[in-house]
């Protein structure tokens, strides 16, 4: 009784032993005992069931046959099951791969690059223009000043400013020095103010006169060339009468006072320019002049000295740059339209290519999946013999009548197995269509290769483009 218990509490859900196999082997021992064959194979010989002359099967034997339907209706259950799974992958796998689809995308993916391209290209219209036009100026100024060198390269305003700003200070420190020693009524404070003051105007007009005037003698007119000389002569008439003034003024803190200098400087430096009263004056004078020279060289060298030079020049490189980052942006649309379409395509490619190695896959398994039904269905039969063996010998054995007739038949005759028309018709349309795609493989080849020249095609556009760089003049 304990073990009876312990078969029923322990006792699988299922017929079927665990395996790998398409459709699973039955348990016999299990169910051999579930059923008590054994059992009642001698319960029912003892009582001379079935009747000798008896043509229906016995419970027992019925509850056999009722197991095995069972069994084949759960494997043709499972067929159907594993026909709609591949059907249902087949037309899974194929959504957006149909011809019809395939030849717009791929045709859709150059056209889409091109429209790009024509806008990206577009875009460059007028940064190109502008290039053109600037180097065409560029041009007519070096044939107009015949003018056989490259402008020369800026200084750079900061390091300028910083050389004058330098002199500067020195001048300002010297000038303090020199005007406190010449005495100042206003003490050290006064001398600075003088000192600082006298730099600004000696650069300044200096500056002015340089970079608006002498720098004009470089150009070819001949007008502009005689603006330069005066403005030279100027140049040099202020840098020599301006220091001049400030070292007889100098000189007149220290004979005149502070409030009788400025006319001392005045009738001294008409009356005898070059005769200063001491070598500190001489000093003095020296330095703002080689402040005006140090700035003279620091103002020329800061452009081009031929004037408006640097300035179409300057002009033509900003438009160069305008363009080389239009350029830039261009290619980059461009490029990543292509990537992005090219891997649209790359994508749908590989995704054929696998649909179709899983469709062969599937049609084989098909193709062995009735060849395992039938197989299944001759090992149910063999199951069932078995079963009903068990049975019946040991009602043989437990008899004193002989056993019926159909004892000695197979107890069961099962219909073929076979995998519904309807299931194999829909999976077999579904591989024909999907068969038919070989097509689709070429039609995303070419669909990759048109894309691929239109990108050479747009990039080599832009490359011609590109040529307006080549404009450097000869150093």
């Amino acid at each position: 009784m304990v073990v009876e218990t312990l078969k029923k509490l322990f006792r699988p859900r299922h017929d079927y032993l665990p395996g790998v196999q398409v459709f699973s082997p039955i348990d016999v021992n299990r169910i051999k005992d579930e059923l008590k064959l054994v059992q009642r194979g001698k319960e029912d010989g003892g009582h001379e069931v079935p009747a000798s002359e008896a043509t229906n099967l016995s419970g027992a034997e019925l509850e056999i046959v009722r197991k095995c339907e069972n069994w084949r209706g759960t494997a043709l259950a499972e067929a159907r099951q594993t026909m709609e799974i591949y059907t249902s992958r087949l037309t899974t796998g194929m959504q957006g791969l149909q011809l019809a689809q395939l030849r717009p995308m791929a045709q859709e993916a150059t056209y889409d690059l091109q429209q790009m391209a024509e806008e990206e290209i577009g875009e460059l219209s007028e940064p190109t223009l502008e290039v053109k036009r600037r180097r065409a100026d560029f041009d007519f100024f070096r044939s107009q000043q015949k003018i056989p060198r490259a402008p020369h390269p800026e200084a750079g305003f900061w390091r300028t400013a910083m050389i004058v700003s330098l002199v500067a200070l020195i001048e300002v420190a010297g000038n303090s020095f020199f005007f406190a020693d010449a005495g100042n009524q206003f003490g050290v404070l006064g001398a600075v103010v003088e000192a600082v003051v006298i730099p600004i105007a000696n650069i300044g007009v200096a500056t002015l006169l340089i970079f608006f005037g002498v720098r004009q003698l470089w150009r070819r007119e001949w007008t502009r060339k005689f603006v330069g000389l005066l403005a030279l002569l100027a140049f040099i008439g202020f840098a020599v009468g301006f220091n001049l003034a400030v070292a007889h003024y100098r000189d007149g803190l220290g004979v005149a006072g502070h409030d009788a200098a400025s006319a001392y400087a005045l009738g001294t430096l008409t009356t005898a320019p070059f005769k200063l009263e001491s070598l500190t004056s001489w000093l003095l004078f020296c330095l703002g002049v080689l402040v005006t020279v140090v700035t003279l060289y620091e103002v020329i060298s800061f452009r081009d000295p031929i004037p408006g030079y640097s300035r179409v020049e300057r002009r033509r490189s900003d438009a160069v740059a305008a363009f080389n980052d239009a350029r830039v942006e261009a290619i980059g649309g461009i490029q990543s339209q292509y990537d992005e379409r090219r891997n649209d395509l790359v994508k749908l490619r590989r995704r054929l290519a696998e649909t179709m190695a899983d469709a062969s896959v599937m049609a084989e398994r098909v193709d062995h999946l009735q060849k395992d039904l039938d197989e299944y269905r001759n090992y149910l039969m063999l199951t069932a013999q078995e079963l009903s063996e068990t049975y019946r010998e040991n009602n043989r054995h437990s008899r004193k009548t002989p056993p019926p007739n159909h004892f000695n038949q197979a107890i069961w005759h099962p219909e073929d197995m076979r995998i519904e028309p309807t299931a194999l018709n829909a999976f077999k349309n579904e591989l024909a269509e999907l068969q038919s795609l070989e097509d689709g493989k070429d039609i995303l080849e070419t669909g990759l290769n048109n894309l691929n020249v239109a990108l050479d095609e747009n990039l080599e556009r832009i490359k011609v483009l590109s040529d307006i760089e080549e404009m450097e003049p000869p150093r």
